[in-house]
């Protein structure tokens, strides 16, 4: 492929066929891990599809799609945002709904929208997407066990648990009869659903699921892969809950460990991952160093997100709240102007 392109690129001539060569090898290194790699491949595709002025044809929305699916793992959330809404625009002119690739561009809207915080939005774009899907496909479908999957996070996050538990059924089900049992969406969905039994204190259930998830990672991705810490984060915040503070701790500093070796410094796992650390170190009277988490993870969230991002929000009422307790009042003063009302707060979610 490498000398594929250097042939092409030698004729030093804009043309369709280079444009589609670097859409190819985006994708080929996105899904090798190489994102930044990735990233310059889409980028010369597209800019090759302007060259040539063939930027309605269905070809050049997929390198938009492409492109901001890169940017979404990337963090560059709102730049992913403004390419699928380009791409969106293209299909919806070249496509009659509901279509399939209409369908997978309102899923990467959806995602994006969630990791912005717009819940209700992303809500609304996955059901769309799903019922497309639905109207066009017979299940089980991968794309609707990704829809499944997402309203039932969604739902989660909304504190809407007997939704979230019913859409997180179906969709384990429904990648089981898919994938088979040992397969990464299950893993994902398994860890996923924990969190509902986690919150209903049922742990011996959420923990067959943990189990679950981290064996199947740990034999595909390793036990030193963000996956792998994603699902091993869940028993942090089982051993949380039962007020095993010294396993949680132990935990979630494991997962820092790993989430710091594979990301970027700003990476807003990070900022997840040292939220953890502060929660624990509260719940442990360490109130110093959770003071110190909590910055470090607002400034990290402050970087990706705009100032209403509900992560943001709750990064600063527990940032407050720590300052109180230690007695610096007017350094948590000095974070109240950051705070929204609570009917914006609720608005949001």
């Amino acid at each position: 492929m490498d000398q594929s392109i250097q042939i092409l690129e030698d004729i030093d001539v804009a043309n369709i066929d280079l444009a589609h060569t670097y859409n190819v090898m985006g994708v080929i290194n996105r899904d090798l891990g190489n994102l930044d790699s990735s990233k310059i491949y889409l980028q010369k595709s597209i800019h090759m599809f302007h060259e040539v002025e063939e930027t309605n044809t269905p070809e050049y929305p997929k390198a938009l799609k492409n492109l901001a699916y890169v940017l979404r793992l990337n963090s560059e959330y709102e730049q992913a945002l403004n390419l699928i809404e380009e791409a969106l625009d293209i299909e919806y002119k070249i496509y009659e709904a509901p279509d399939v690739n209409i369908a997978e561009s309102v899923y990467i809207l959806a995602s994006i929208n969630r990791y912005l915080g717009n819940y209700r939005e992303a809500l609304e774009y996955q059901f769309t997407s799903l019922e497309m899907l639905e109207a066009m496909i017979r299940e089980p479908h991968p794309g609707i066990v990704a829809n499944l999957s997402n309203i039932a996070t969604l739902y989660n996050i909304m504190n809407r648990e007997t939704d979230s538990k019913k859409y997180y059924k179906r969709a384990l089900a429904m990648a089981e009869d898919l994938y088979g049992p040992s397969h990464p969406e299950v893993a994902n969905l398994s860890s996923n659903a924990s969190s509902i039994y986690i919150k209903e204190h049922k742990f011996d259930s959420a923990k067959v699921l943990i189990d679950r998830s981290i064996a199947i990672t740990g034999n595909i991705s390793g036990t030193d892969s963000p996956k792998y810490a994603l699902h091993l984060r869940k028993y942090g915040t089982l051993y949380f809950e039962k007020k095993e503070f010294k396993k949680a701790d132990s935990v979630y500093t494991a997962v820092f460990n790993i989430m710091q070796a594979s990301y970027h410094p700003d990476h807003p796992e990070l900022a997840s991952a040292k939220s953890n650390l502060a929660k624990v170190a509260v719940a442990q009277n360490e109130h110093d160093r959770a003071t110190i988490l909590l910055k470090e993870s607002l400034k990290i969230r402050q970087n990706n997100f705009s100032n209403d991002h509900p992560l943001i929000q709750k990064n600063i009422r527990n940032l407050i709240d720590v300052l109180k307790q230690i007695n610096l009042n007017t350094e948590a003063d000095s974070f109240q102007n950051l705070l929204l009302s609570e009917e914006e707060i609720v608005a949001e979610v």
